[in-house]
């Protein structure tokens, strides 16, 4: 018996396609600020969609690529179309699970907190983007769509639940609030407390501050742009919403 189980082959592991080639187009992210910029980015996660179209790993760094797309975009259409692109890959991962959508069935295609609870934790990172491609929607569009602030805000609840340190989830559940035309006082002074947590989160993100600024009705403070910023993009972006309409 002990001879037989020694020369029972072992199982065969399944290699992981992505492993290595994700971890390459994750430098180039890393690298965006000085090799390349957003379409780099974006491209080098592109490249490996017929690899594994569609692994939940792949989709959030795609979502998180269009996002940044939405934020340097040179205008409000493309701002939008970004920001819609943002949500859809977002929201196409997170049913792409077969307990997310069974869920979202029952809920007669509602987002609810029960169907974000079938949400397995692979696709987690996806709620985030969902969630944040969802508020820039609104952002754009204005505060009119009521179902989209709706379903946003219990994206973001379900993304900072299960993810306290993502600062994106954080000023995605605080703008879910500020942007609702029905807001209370106290909900919208609690989600400038969130803001407030959200740029913590961000140390260098002058995005968050502009936001936590324009929010309290005060003109931000932003430091000199530094050398070799690793946010270059993001925080030249931050500058033009001072100037922009």
């Amino acid at each position: 018996m002990f001879l037989g189980c020694l020369l029972r082959p072992a199982p065969v592991v399944a290699e992981d396609p992505l492993l290595v080639p994700l971890g390459e187009a994750d430098r180039v992210w890393e690298r965006r600020a000085v090799d390349g910029g957003p379409e780099a980015a974006l491209a080098a996660y592109e490249a490996l969609l017929p690899l594994a179209p569609g692994d939940p790993r792949l989709a959030a760094r795609l979502a998180r690529a269009h996002h940044l797309r939405a934020l340097v975009a040179p205008d409000p259409d493309a701002a939008l179309h970004a920001y819609e692109v943002t949500r859809e890959l977002g929201v196409a991962c997170l049913v792409g699970d077969p307990a997310v959508e069974g869920a979202l069935r029952a809920a007669r295609l509602r987002w609810t907190p029960a169907v974000v609870a079938a949400v397995p934790a692979v696709r987690t990172p996806c709620l985030v983007w969902a969630a944040a491609g969802s508020v820039g929607t609104v952002e754009v569009r204005g505060p009119g769509a009521a179902l989209e602030l709706q379903a946003a805000r219990t994206y973001a609840e379900g993304a900072t639940a299960r993810l306290p340190g993502e600062p994106w989830a954080a000023r995605s559940l605080a703008m879910a609030s500020l942007l609702d035309p029905l807001a209370k006082d106290a909900e919208r002074t609690q989600a400038v407390d969130r803001l407030e947590s959200a740029s913590a989160l961000a140390p260098g993100l002058d995005w968050f501050v502009v936001d936590l600024a324009q929010a309290r009705g005060e003109t931000p403070a932003l430091p000199p742009m530094r050398e070799a910023d690793p946010l270059r993009h993001e925080n030249e972006a931050a500058r033009r919403r001072l100037t922009s309409p």
